[in-house]
């Protein structure tokens, strides 16, 4: 006997189920073809006659199994293995050129020049997030397009595929605004979103020599990663694909392997928390740590009352009243209290770190919409600066 070349027993099928009966005897029947049946004939015959003293030989007849019709799709069974890879590597290009048009934005100054006049910034990344989506969403019907009517996956709802897709585009679009939020230059980042885009995909190779021992939290904590998440749901399309029934509404719950409670529904799930958690660390990062533009609020800033409910109105439009007695003051002109304050400077202070020179200290001002401001002074007063 051969013990090498007998299956194991730690598994009731074969890790790459196919719909066929296992009837090529080099590969399928194994127990016969490389000595154990014959083996544990002849312990049994021993023992039957060690303990019944009866040396009677008893014929053996064996017959497989009837197995019902099926189709064998060569195609399907070649690209099952490699079509999560596809897929993933499919959206590569639109990544990068996300990430360096978000980081351009930033680099030219652009998105300060719309914050200035006026932009905020959830309308700054729900526009980014509506243009990466039109831009997306021609793709994703021509991909179902092509999935059904080029016989890809013949079988398979294409509303379901669909779902999947927006599913995925919706987490890479997070996911570039995530690698946005660490760069400043566009060309690197485009380079390296697209290097961390696949380098994310890795993890989806451990997922699946190791499928059947996972639980469903730690595929769920592995899901974290939108590649992994959609590399796992493709498979599950693949598998249903290759069994002659495809992934319809009536299955998108269950799992095509017996004795796993994951399915396509959960993964879909997970692609759209996992965009949602990418687009709050992007939020997060942003405050926190807004680069070379913008002020820093503290790490604590979301459980702040003033960040969610602002200041009050009155506060922001009352004017800070000259202090009685100074001279600069005397020829002030008052303020339009009566029009929206639109900037507002409190103690603003400068001192350059070369020369230790001081450019501008405890300057207050106000400037109010519908008004044109200048600044009069000689050279090195701080105009440029303000």
């Amino acid at each position: 006997m051969n013990t090498d070349k007998v299956d194991d027993t730690d598994q009731i099928e074969d890790k790459y189920w196919q719909p066929r009966p296992r009837a090529r005897p080099p590969w399928d029947t194994k127990y016969i073809t490389f000595g154990f049946a014959y083996l544990q004939d002849m312990i049994e015959h021993s023992l039957i006659e060690l303990l019944t003293n009866d040396e009677t030989k008893v014929g053996i007849y064996l017959q497989q199994f009837p197995f019902p019709c099926y189709n064998v799709d060569f195609f399907m069974r070649s690209i099952s293995r490699t079509l999560p890879l596809f897929m993933v590597l499919s959206w590569i290009f639109s990544v990068a050129l996300l990430v360096k048009s978000i980081v351009y934005e930033k680099q030219e100054r652009l998105k300060e020049q719309m914050k200035i006049m006026g932009l905020t910034n959830g309308i700054h990344w729900v526009a980014w997030y509506t243009v990466s989506i039109v831009l997306i969403a021609p793709s994703i019907f021509f991909l179902c397009v092509i999935f059904k009517h080029a016989k890809i996956l013949q079988h398979s709802d294409p509303s379901i595929m669909g779902l999947l897709l927006f599913a995925f585009s919706f987490a890479t679009t997070g996911q570039a605004f995530l690698f946005s939020v660490f760069f400043t230059k566009a060309n690197l980042a485009a380079c390296c979103g697209a290097i961390f885009y696949f380098t994310l995909y890795l993890p989806y190779a451990v997922v699946n020599q190791y499928e059947q021992t996972m639980t469903d939290w730690m595929k769920g904590i592995a899901c974290l990663l939108s590649p992994v998440a959609f590399g796992l749901g493709t498979t599950y399309v693949s598998r249903f694909e290759e069994q002659g029934v495809g992934i319809q509404w009536d299955n998108i719950s269950k799992s095509p392997l017996p004795d796993d409670t994951y399915s396509l529904s959960r993964c879909i799930g997970m692609l759209f928390l996992d965009g949602i958690l990418y687009c709050l660390i992007a939020w997060y990062k942003e405050y926190v740590f807004p680069g070379k533009y913008g002020m820093p609020k503290p790490f604590y800033f979301p459980f702040t009352k003033s960040f969610w409910c602002g200041s009050s109105t009155a506060a922001h439009n009352t004017p800070d009243q000259p202090e009685s007695g100074s001279v600069e003051n005397v020829q002030c002109e008052a303020e339009p209290t009566h029009l929206k304050l639109g900037v507002k400077l409190q103690n603003l202070r400068k001192v350059y770190s070369a020369g230790k020179k001081l450019a501008v200290d405890n300057l207050s001002l106000n400037f109010y919409e519908d008004q044109i401001t200048s600044f009069l002074g000689h050279n090195g007063a701080g105009r440029q600066l303000l």
